[in-house]
């Protein structure tokens, strides 16, 4: 397995075999990067970033690391307190107390590990870093030191996103004072939309209380005289949380073979079916009458100009006047007779 820090607490090495099947060959991005063991065996590409400066330096400087054939305790105590002490971490944390990574403004300042009260060493791992240095040259890493919320969201497009923040109530020696998890959280929602998939680590009783499913668990080993707790981990994948690790699982389009549309026939006569109303559902048409048609008007030619004519009444035998177009019979009954 490729380190590049041989020895780091939280490193996430024991879920490497478990995401190589899913993701080996992805590119990454590592928001809370520390060793980023999971991105030196896994990705093509990788994008790693840790807020510390020391992680930053390291990673972004890995071919400027002093690794000699042999690295004693002696070589070790005198090296952790000078002002480039980071030059030699590959060493150091080979040889640090319980795997820890810890600085002042004197320097690494880690005790070295013992066997049977002995500092242990001379340690050969000069192979070791060549191959760890072969891997960072190959992935060629872009290394930052930024806040993870200021890493703009297109950043993790297309990759598979790495998630290990400081863990929530956790009493481990290396998580950050002031870190806000309702920010944090509303990033991972945010980074749902960008990345092909997010992988999440964190305790177990934080991932479920924020409704994420865990895939597995492993007992996490904590330095000091705290005791080690509950590490779980998530993956979000084609918009939901897995719930197995099985790879097909995940939703795949299917692939149909396109059919030839053959040629519908029209029949001779085709019967309009009569139209089905239920009281639930339709509601009952009232026919719509056709309208009546406008007359057409006869044009008339009159020969000429009309006139008004007297005439006698046949009824009354009143003498009364009409007009007269000059067409057809006079009138031969007076207004008031035909109304009366």
């Amino acid at each position: 397995m490729i380190k590049f820090l041989p020895s780091y607490v939280g490193s996430k090495k024991q879920w490497v075999d478990r995401l190589t099947p899913l993701f080996k060959g992805q590119p990454m991005i590592e928001y809370f990067c520390g060793s980023a063991v999971i991105s030196a065996n896994l990705a093509s590409t990788a994008i790693l970033n840790d807020i510390d400066p020391f992680i930053y330096r390291i990673l972004f400087r890995f071919d400027q690391q002093i690794v000699p054939e042999l690295f004693t305790a002696e070589q070790y105590y005198a090296v952790r307190g000078e002002p480039d002490w980071w030059r030699y971490a590959y060493c150091l944390q080979r040889m640090s107390f319980s795997s820890v990574f810890r600085y002042s403004k004197n320097g690494y300042n880690v005790p070295i590990k013992k066997t049977k009260g002995e500092p242990i060493g001379p340690v050969a791992i000069r192979e070791d870093y060549e191959q760890a240095l072969k891997r960072w040259k190959e992935l060629n890493p872009m290394v930052f030191d930024m806040n993870y919320s200021e890493i703009p969201y297109p950043q993790a497009h297309n990759r598979v996103a790495i998630l290990d923040p400081p863990y929530e109530g956790s009493q481990a020696a290396y998580n950050a004072s002031g870190f806000s998890y309702p920010t944090y959280w509303n990033y991972v929602e945010g980074l749902k939309h960008h990345a092909k998939a997010i992988v999440i680590f964190d305790r177990l009783a934080n991932l479920e209380k924020h409704g994420v499913t865990p895939l597995d668990t492993r007992n996490m080993r904590v330095a000091g005289h705290y005791d080690g707790d509950t590490e779980a981990i998530g993956i979000y994948m084609a918009g939901s949380w897995l719930e197995t690790w099985d790879n097909s699982a995940k939703p795949k389009k299917a692939r149909q073979a396109k059919k030839k549309a053959e040629p519908v026939k029209k029949p001779e006569s085709v019967k309009k079916p009569e139209p089905v109303l239920t009281f639930s559902t339709a509601k009952k048409v009232e026919p719509v009458e056709k309208a009546a048609e406008e007359p057409k008007l006869r044009k008339l030619n009159f020969t000429k100009e009309p006139y008004m004519k007297t005439s006698v009444c046949k009824k009354c035998d009143n003498t009364f006047s009409f007009l007269y177009i000059g067409r057809g019979k006079p009138r031969s009954i007076c207004e008031a007779c035909k109304n009366g």
